[in-house]
């Protein structure tokens, strides 16, 4: 068996990449907006900020799942690579986004989520085989 689930990985990735810079974009539009029409000072969006990476987070570790899912096998590594279209596209384009101080800072954590999300598919496995043996073995006289 192949370890490597390339249509798992690319639909999850694609569909990380998508939630991700669809939720930047969105963030970033609302920013602008509350600092032309609310006078918010351009300081004061760290607020806006920390929704925003947590729901890339939260996006991340649902692609992961949904990798691992999908692969049905190798969970850690395909749910890890899930993030993968992510991670090289924040590379390519951190200097644009944050600055590259800030941005490759900020890099190696990306495919954390999406391996917690794999290893979250993993466990729930783990945790479905072993009910099912408890239910075949029968109660214990």
């Amino acid at each position: 068996m192949r370890r490597l689930a390339l249509r798992a990985v690319l639909i999850a990735g694609a569909l990380d990449v998508v939630l991700t810079y669809g939720l930047m974009f969105a963030a970033t539009i609302a920013l602008s907006a509350l600092t032309a029409i609310a006078g918010v000072p351009s300081g004061g969006d760290w607020e806006l900020m920390t929704v925003l990476r947590i729901a890339v987070w939260l996006a991340s570790l649902a692609c992961g799942y949904l990798a691992a899912r999908l692969a049905g096998h190798d969970a850690l590594l395909n749910g890890t690579l899930a993030a993968s279209g992510v991670f090289v596209i924040g590379l390519l384009t951190s200097h644009v986004w944050e600055g590259w101080s800030s941005g490759l800072l900020g890099l190696p954590l990306s495919p954390v989520p999406a391996f917690l999300g794999g290893l979250a598919w993993l466990l729930q496995q783990r945790a479905k085989a072993a009910r099912g043996l408890a239910e075949s073995t029968g109660p214990v006289a």
